[in-house]
């Protein structure tokens, strides 16, 4: 076998250079003599597993629970909005504008985080526990494999793999993206529904999920609306400063710590959109449209 029949060598950009991605990449690199000119060809890899990881959740949730958005698209934006994830940019006339960034263009660690955020919010919204949407997604893995034509790593799930396995799952208009659970044959046991058995909220006849009145919520989620009627309307004023937002967040501080872990994520989840609105990053309506999902409210109870 020459070194043309080899997989193709797996580098990570690094810097301005390229660093082999692994021992067996490294390897293959030393066995050329020093000074030797090659060519290289970029080839990007699939979507990493975070970014399909991030789409399964959504069509999970879409498929399974009940939500105000029609497809994953409309998800996929709005969750990125409500997040912060966005580019800023000016118009001709000279106005701020904000739109979606692709999550694609988010480091590992920054994707990590916000798929973490985007996992607490769900669950919030739909009453599934953080757990279960982790586990439904757990068989998305990678492995350090290669294929041994293209060099290409190897993407691991259980179970029997798809021959697009390394795709991002499809939308939820040609059918979301199967759990372990749903991968088999349809049966009317909820059994084989983990997720739709815990759903804590019953839809009505129409399908639209009711609003709790203020006297029927648990304390803390009232205070959290409290605190995003505090900090999301003030920060889309334009007069507002960036002191007077962080003396109200210290003022709330006290009441932040006093909560569960799920409401002090769900407090930092509010104070990251209220810096996004602040620095017109995002919008308000759409933070407020986000947070009444997420908590169960009106958009008028958050002061839309």
């Amino acid at each position: 076998m020459t070194k043309s029949d080899f997989p193709a060598l797996r580098m990570t950009i690094d810097g301005g250079r390229l660093v082999p991605a692994g021992p067996f990449d490294a390897e293959r690199l030393n066995s050329y003599r020093r000074g030797t000119v090659v060519y290289v060809r970029f080839t990007e890899e699939k979507d990493r597993v975070l970014v399909r990881k991030w789409f399964a959740i959504i069509d999970i949730v879409l498929k399974q629970c009940q939500t105000p958005w029609k497809n994953r698209d409309q998800a996929h934006e709005a969750i990125k909005l409500a997040l912060g994830i966005v580019n800023l940019s000016k118009t001709v006339g000279g106005d701020y504008m904000q739109y979606p960034k692709s999550i694609t263009a988010l480091e590992d660690p920054e994707l990590q985080e916000a798929l973490e955020q985007m996992t607490e919010l769900l669950s919030r919204m739909t009453g599934v526990d953080v757990a279960t949407l982790k586990k439904e997604t757990a068989h998305i893995v990678e492995y350090e494999d290669h294929g041994p034509t293209t060099g290409e790593i190897i993407e691991h799930e259980s179970g029997a793999a798809s021959p697009d396995a390394d795709e991002p799952p499809s939308s939820s208009s040609a059918g979301a993206a199967e759990s372990p659970s749903s991968a088999a044959p349809t049966n009317t046991d909820t059994t084989e529904t983990p997720v739709a058995d815990l759903v804590s909220v019953e839809t009505s006849g129409d399908g639209d999920a009711p609003t709790p009145s203020p006297g029927a919520r648990d304390p803390e989620t009232q205070r959290l609306i409290d605190f995003a009627k505090d900090v999301l309307p003030l920060a889309a004023n334009t007069e507002t400063t960036g002191s007077l937002l962080s003396a109200i967040e210290k003022e709330w501080a006290p009441e932040i710590k006093k909560m569960s872990a799920d409401g002090q994520e769900k407090a930092k989840a509010i104070s990251r959109s209220m810096r996004a609105i602040f620095n017109r990053q995002a919008s308000l309506n759409g933070a407020l449209d986000f947070f009444s999902d997420a908590l169960g409210c009106s958009v008028e109870e958050l002061g839309g």
